[in-house]
């Protein structure tokens, strides 16, 4: 099958506006010399079949005087006397090999040879045979700056911001050298050793403590908060990691009382080696909440404040809450569950006995009604003891809790911290994944949908 195509506005318009001159950096040449090409002429596409020869009518867009027919032969073949079609082509090799310049965000197939810049000896490969640069698998590459970006192809991972810098403006086939790469850029300039400190928020949620290492194994860290002397009042945080290496949830995991729901009203009174006792002194005694508050005090056990019907009292060692809510009365909630996800929810009071609230609970989506008891009164010590120590948290949990932490601070745990390293790659694939690409390419191709097969070949995309 012989596809002859007319080429008119629409491309040119499509190639030659100034946001694909910036987004691809094709330059006014370029755009004149493929417009102008496009303008007075069109293609043949021997696209399906492979026959000897094929001849049909064809007629140029401009002069046609002596052109009453082209013959194509497995492949593009000029006309006999307008020798254009080879040019068409060139230019879109040419400028297809600039699109398929790696950009970020964009993914990538490569092989690498890893290498100390002190020795130049080899630590890692993704080469079988390093010496040959054989056999192996290439690296999965996601080329961002930010390391906690998530990559749109699925198997494709953020790469040290040195190497991805090294990437970017490299083609199909390219093989470079890219470093040396300070210990900054690669995996940080200084390895966490004992005695170090850094700054976290994720060992008490949401409270900013200053931590030491106290010991550090191949598997396992243990931190100490210190610099508590320090503190003046502070919000009290709504969970506290307790013991990471334990498997019963209990003791995992330090579920505090409501206290940060008055901020800045906790303060320390007494410090030891290995704990901070606290004590919260309320602010308000209603309108506790705006919304609906379920809040968590143990790995089972649920409570709520109720905007409208929770009230608070305290003594010198206890702060009691009392509920009382209206039957029949309806409560909206709203949880961020992240990923940008809200989940939605419909709390009712289906009855009150004696002490207890019956509470249904119905998810967004869902017509199944669950149900949750409360007591209409609870209390808890205005006291509180917080560990100082968090010890032998596994070191597969510090990519979650603290590495942006010791990121900032320009500490790494990793084996190669502290090292300048050189990287020799070769692209052996680019995905075109990156956003400004896809965004104008989806808008290209909607402009010249009627031509979209014939231009998907031309660009080998």
């Amino acid at each position: 099958m012989i596809i002859v195509l007319f080429i008119g506005a629409g491309f040119v318009t499509s190639i030659s506006g100034r946001h694909v001159q910036e987004d691809l950096n094709i330059s006014k040449e370029d755009i004149a010399e493929i417009a102008n090409a496009v303008r007075s002429r069109s293609f043949v596409y021997d696209s399906l079949i492979h026959p000897s020869s094929v001849t049909m009518p064809f007629k140029l867009m401009g002069d046609t005087s002596n052109v009453d027919e082209c013959t194509a032969y497995n492949k593009f073949v000029p006309c006999s006397k307008y020798n254009f079609l080879p040019t068409i082509r060139d230019v879109m090799d040419n400028l297809r090999f600039r699109w398929k310049t790696i950009k970020i965000g964009d993914c990538v197939d490569v092989h690498y040879i890893g290498r100390y810049a002190s020795n130049n000896s080899v630590f890692d490969s993704s080469y079988e045979d390093v010496n040959n640069k054989t056999g192996g698998y290439p690296l999965n590459v996601f080329v961002s700056l930010n390391s906690s970006e998530k990559s749109p192809k699925v198997g494709y991972k953020t790469v040290i911001e040195g190497l991805a810098e090294g990437l970017i403006g490299l083609k199909d086939g390219d093989e470079a050298t890219i470093g040396p790469i300070p210990p900054e850029k690669a995996y940080g300039a200084k390895k966490l050793g004992i005695g170090d400190t850094f700054s976290t928020t994720n060992l008490a949620l949401e409270m900013n403590q200053t931590v030491q290492v106290i010991d550090l194994t191949s598997n396992f860290i243990s931190l100490k908060w210190i610099n508590v002397e320090t503190l003046g009042k502070f919000t009290m945080p709504k969970m506290i990691l307790k013991n990471l290496s334990s498997m019963d949830q209990n003791e995992m995991i330090i579920f505090p009382p409501p206290y940060y729901i008055w901020e800045n009203s906790t303060e320390i009174i007494n410090i030891t080696d290995e704990t901070v006792t606290v004590k919260t002194t309320p602010t308000k005694s209603e309108n506790l909440s705006e919304t609906i508050e379920p809040i968590q005090y143990s790995i089972a056990d649920i409570m709520f404040i109720f905007p409208d019907a929770t009230t608070a009292t305290w003594d010198e060692t206890t702060i009691t809450f009392t509920h009382s809510p209206d039957v029949g009365a309806i409560y909206q909630y709203s949880q961020d569950t992240g990923y940008s996800h809200v989940m939605n929810m419909t709390f009712t009071i289906e009855s009150i006995v004696n002490d207890t609230i019956n509470i249904s609970v119905m998810y967004e989506g869902s017509d199944e009604k669950l149900y949750q008891e409360v007591n209409s009164t609870i209390e808890f010590n205005r006291t509180f003891v917080m560990p100082r120590l968090y010890n032998n948290i596994p070191l597969m949990y510090q990519e979650y809790l603290f590495a942006e932490d010791l990121q900032r601070e320009g500490y790494s745990l990793h084996e190669l911290a502290g090292e300048t390293l050189i990287f020799e790659v070769e692209i052996v694939r680019i995905y075109k994944t990156s956003q400004k690409y896809n965004s104008l390419f989806h808008n290209f191709f909607e402009r010249t949908s009627g031509y979209f097969p014939l231009l998907r070949q031309l660009l080998r995309m």
